[in-house]
């Protein structure tokens, strides 16, 4: 998939083996200009996504690890997360500059 296209997921489906219930988890991460796009990682599962917002099915009912990263010709701007079990979360990715650090962190909704 590539940015210019009409339709993603509402919500892109969690693909590991689990019976549970499930929550979700909406990363925000607003372009600064870089037109590499993020990498997103659940559970050590890797999803080349895109800029602005994008969800995911996660479990509700354990711990989930979650990561961003860049990569173009180098891993950059590296941030990663473990989320206890509970409700749907939302996290804001932020870095510095195309070659800086990175981080994850959990944030409110947007009302």
């Amino acid at each position: 998939m590539t940015s210019e296209q009409e339709q993603w997921p509402a919500v892109v489906p969690y693909v590991e083996w689990h019976t549970g219930p499930r929550r979700t988890a909406t990363f925000v991460m607003p372009s600064f200009g870089a037109t590499t796009p993020p990498v997103v990682s659940v559970d050590g599962r890797q999803y080349l996504t895109y800029w602005g917002q994008v969800t995911f099915e996660i479990p509700a009912d354990r711990a989930v690890h979650l990561s961003v990263h860049l990569e173009a010709e180098a891993i950059r701007g590296a941030a990663s997360i473990l989320v206890p079990p509970g409700d749907a979360v939302w996290l804001q990715y932020t870095v510095q500059k195309l070659g800086g650090r990175g981080s994850l962190a959990l944030v409110a909704p947007p009302v």
